[in-house]
């Protein structure tokens, strides 16, 4: 009897010594999340983590790209700067969220809005009418045009034929723009704005056609382009494309000379879908 009273006393203690090892591990839980949060926020692990992990994802996509295209074989081993499929091609990711999201608004604008089985349809026309023009994969195409919703349907459309835009500045002077159009090395200009924006274009016209480039004002063929039947253009246009293919070329500012080019390599569209 005595003995049992005595272990009746110590239960007390028993539980302050449980309360107290609860205490303790959870001020320890506690401290370490804080700790963490800190070092989260002073160097950036979470968001490191993340883009490590998009990165991943975006080089098993890249690498896979179009696996069902060809078999693999030896020679068709993939790496983050080449691919041995055929499908790399960002216009692959437009048609898939033209399938997946077809009346859905994809574009919008202060003149009315595109869903992306519209955005399907007019960007094919744009492909099948650079194709009329004599554009062929792997070239370039200048655009000298203001934002509009023209203009990410006719880049759209150049995708599809495995060719890209250069973005030429419309605010450009005579010297600066002739420079810019000639380094391209494009064959077709395509150019939409105001009348500030023809006149730019117009004081080098017999320059820039002397070089070989056609000059088209956009606003003067847009019907002709709607006429056109939206035919998917084939995939063989687009299975020479590679990572390293410009998916735009871009221009520096030209404050300190002449503006200089740099592209930005289709592999760059995949960092934006999956980092």
């Amino acid at each position: 009897m005595a003995l049992g009273m005595y272990r009746e006393s110590l239960r007390p203690l028993e539980c302050y010594g449980k309360l107290t090892r609860h205490l303790v591990a959870g001020a320890a839980t506690a401290a370490a999340a804080a700790g963490l949060a800190y070092l989260d926020a002073k160097f950036h692990v979470r968001k490191d983590v993340s883009v490590l992990r998009g990165r991943s994802r975006m080089l098993k996509a890249y690498g896979t790209a179009g696996e069902s295209a060809r078999p693999q074989t030896p020679n068709c081993v993939a790496n983050d700067l080449q691919v041995a499929e055929k499908r790399v091609s960002l216009w692959y990711f437009i048609e898939e969220n033209v399938l997946a999201k077809g009346d859905r608004e994809a574009l919008w604008s202060r003149d009315g809005r595109c869903t992306w089985a519209e955005l399907y349809v007019r960007s094919n026309q744009y492909a099948n009418w650079f194709l009329s023009q004599g554009v062929r994969p792997g070239d370039l195409v200048g655009f000298m045009m203001v934002n509009s919703p023209e203009f990410p349907l006719a880049w759209i459309g150049l995708w599809a034929i495995g060719a890209a835009p250069a973005m030429i500045n419309y605010h450009l002077p005579g010297p600066a723009l002739l420079h810019c159009l000639k380094i391209s090395s494009a064959k077709l200009t395509i150019v939409l704005g105001g009348p500030e924006v023809h006149e730019r274009i117009g004081a080098v016209r017999s320059d820039v056609e002397a070089m070989g480039m056609k000059i088209v004002n956009l606003d003067q063929v847009r019907n002709e382009i709607g006429s056109l039947p939206p035919t998917r253009p084939g995939d063989h246009l687009r299975e020479k494309v590679t990572g390293t293919d410009p998916y735009a070329l871009f221009y520096t500012s030209g404050t300190t000379g002449m503006p200089k080019a740099t592209f930005l390599p289709v592999l760059a569209g995949f960092s934006v879908r999956y980092v």
